[in-house]
């Protein structure tokens, strides 16, 4: 229902909001708020990303690249670091927007409402909105969303009240949201114009030749200023924008579906599952992330009375319904793919025209924060709508719908460790330790693990690449390697199907991954790698690698003189017999022979220098797999090399 005269009740009314919204976000993010610097914010939708710990790093050196700095987040996150570090100064700006989107948001829904209880609905619709939980799991800049109800609060109120001051305060905030996320900017620059348009054709005609000028001032004043700053700042962005555009076929993946607005959010606890088999089934995979737009049936249900249903006193002021239906539909064709297809028919749509003109921009499903900010504003002026009938089925009603509001918002658990695994928080902050991860490396699943555990961390790669070969823990003790680490990827899973990592020990058994101690002794003589022999391949506990017709394995002597001993090789053949010539330098030539069965084959005595030696493989032939088995398998193969040792004299 509408306020009473007097600012009263507004204020009430954003106490509780700012209450409600900080009590709500402690509570699905307590493992943040007591562990601030080894949890992070949200659920992991979509796998671990390299992001949040990028800028966490960032922030905890105190630098951030010039081009991505946006200094109304970063510059904050910098001085909190100071004096929390990296983690918990990220964490903190991310569970911060949560109570300030609520209160900014109430006071622009009060403004267009002019009732508290609508406002205090849409407020925290907003603020828990799929879209926003969604982001701040992964971007800290996506996260801050509070700045974008305070920008079209004052623009309302300059559109109401045209004039130099407003206008410049306005100009100003749209700034405010661009210095805060680059992105967040770009989106409401765009659909600025086009809802002040609208706002005004609900004024007084002969007010709005001075609402258009003056917000037309605010909005050049406000692009002259960030092209002057641009300029200044990062002058590469306006001398080469090529460098840092995205390629065109990463705006499809990044555009919002428009079932994406109807679907529940993936991270709900009961829903998700639903709308993540659905995004699947239709090919959803890379931007699945920027799908989370969802409006929930009863908000937009809400929503619609808010619009439709002609206001008894349950607003404080004539709501601009046209203003914001229409805003919302501008941001939502924004944020649809370049091209709809209806039948043979393809439309282009604006972010075919917005990617031409800002190429560094791709992820347009983020135009739905937008849809979201009107969409929850029209819902709360339905809720006050019905409340102000005051009978007892609009109260229900308006409660019933709320209810169905909060349920489809709930979020999931909201809290994440820093770390990969419980192996790796086990190890975090121990001194001593240079571990081992056999995590295969990606930007996403190792970034920052080494800088989060202030340990020197190492990933498979090179002569490293591979966690179950054998004699692996000699080798690990030869570059001063101490522990070993295997999560549940392909060399977790061979070593709980019984798979053994010579040279180690368990050190500590995890539900996630499991903990090995190096206990080998450095050797002499090591193999290095084997050029041109084909991945690793696992099946449960066994592990072999084929070999083409021609390969060779590298050797190394670390020490000062010359080594001799014989290598073993346990071997057996594809498809029948395979003559295996050897050749080492130095040496006369070998040939064995290899047949189907699995059994070990010597080759030696050998003299080695000190440094690298190579062994050159050759098989009398190779063929590639037949039949149903084959499975599209063309490769051609010889023999098969199960494990190896070296046998000094």
């Amino acid at each position: 229902m509408s306020d009473p005269p007097g600012h009263r009740f507004k204020w009430r009314g954003l106490a509780l909001v700012t209450l409600f919204s900080t009590l709500w976000t402690i509570a699905v993010a307590f493992p943040v708020w007591r562990e601030p610097a080894a949890y992070v914010f949200g659920p992991e939708l979509v796998g671990r990303h390299h992001d949040p710990f990028t800028v966490m790093e960032q922030y905890e050196a105190g630098t951030v690249p010039r081009p991505y700095f946006q200094p109304a987040t970063d510059g904050p996150g910098i001085l909190l670091a100071k004096a929390a570090g990296g983690v918990t100064a990220y964490n903190t700006l991310i569970l911060a927007s949560f109570v300030l989107t609520a209160v900014l948001a109430y006071l622009h829904a009060h403004h267009v409402i002019g009732s508290s209880a609508g406002a205090a609905v849409a407020a925290m619709l907003f603020a828990q909105a799929p879209f926003h939980v969604a982001q701040a799991a992964y971007h800290v800049h996506i996260a801050q969303i509070q700045w974008i109800p305070l920008f079209f609060l004052l623009l309302w109120r300059a559109l109401d009240a045209p004039g130099p001051t407003r206008a410049t305060v306005t100009g100003l905030a749209l700034l405010l949201v661009a210095a805060a996320s680059l992105y967040l900017g770009f989106v409401t620059a765009v659909v600025a114009p086009v809802a002040a348009l609208a706002f005004a054709q609900a004024r007084p005609r002969s007010s709005r030749p001075a609402a258009f000028a003056w917000c037309a001032a605010a909005f050049a004043g406000a692009a002259a200023v960030a092209f002057a700053v641009t300029a200044w700042w990062s002058p590469e962005v306006l001398r080469n924008p090529e460098a840092f555009a995205f390629p065109a076929g990463a705006v499809e993946p990044h555009s919002a579906r428009w079932w994406s607005y109807l679907l529940p959010p993936a991270a709900h606890p009961w829903l998700g599952s639903v709308s993540l088999d659905y995004w699947r089934s239709a090919g959803v995979g890379e931007g699945l992330l920027e799908q989370q737009v969802s409006l929930g049936a009863s908000v937009i249900a809400l929503a619609a009375i808010g619009m439709l249903s002609r206001p008894t006193g349950g607003v404080g002021r004539e709501v601009p319904r046209v203003a914001l239906c229409l805003t919302a539909a501008v941001a939502l064709l924004c944020s649809l793919p370049p091209t709809a297809t209806i039948g043979s028919l393809q439309i282009p749509m604006p972010s075919a025209l917005l990617f031409h003109l800002a190429p560094m921009f791709r992820a347009y499903a983020r135009f739905g924060v937008v849809v979201s900010l009107m969409v929850t504003t029209l819902a709360g002026a339905g809720v006050a709508i019905l409340l102000a009938r005051r009978s007892r089925a609009s109260t229900t009603l308006a409660t019933v719908l709320v209810a169905l509001a909060a349920f489809e918002y709930f979020p999931a658990h909201a809290a994440r460790d820093t770390l990969p695994t419980s192996a790796h928080r086990a190890l975090a902050g121990l001194t001593n330790v240079r571990m081992f991860d056999c995590t295969p490396p990606t930007p996403g699943t190792t970034g920052g693990v080494g800088w989060l555990m202030r340990a020197e961390v190492m990933f498979p790669a090179g002569p490293f690449e591979d966690c179950s070969e054998p004699q692996f823990g000699a080798k690990l003790a030869l570059f001063g390697f101490t522990v070993l680490v295997a999560d549940a990827s392909s060399a977790g899973m061979w070593i709980r199907a019984g798979g053994v990592v010579e040279g180690t020990r368990v050190l500590q058994d995890h539900a996630d991954a499991t903990t090995f101690a190096v206990i080998a002794q450095p050797p002499s003589v090591y193999i290095v790698e084997l050029p041109g022999f084909y991945a690793r391949e696992i099946q449960g506990a066994a592990s072999w690698r084929w070999m083409p017709q021609h390969a060779s394995i590298t050797l190394a002597n670390r020490t000062a003189t010359a080594a001799g001993g014989t290598l073993e090789m346990e071997l057996d053949a594809f498809d029948g017999m395979r003559r295996l010539r050897i050749a080492a330098p130095g040496h006369p030539d070998l040939t064995i022979e290899v047949d189907a069965r699995r059994q070990w084959h010597r080759v030696g005595p050998l003299r080695l220098p000190p440094g690298t030696s190579q062994l050159a493989l050759t098989a009398d032939q190779a063929a590639a797999p037949g039949g149903v088995l084959a499975a599209g398998d063309r490769r051609p193969l010889s023999v098969r090399l199960h494990q190896w040792r070296w046998l000094p004299e």
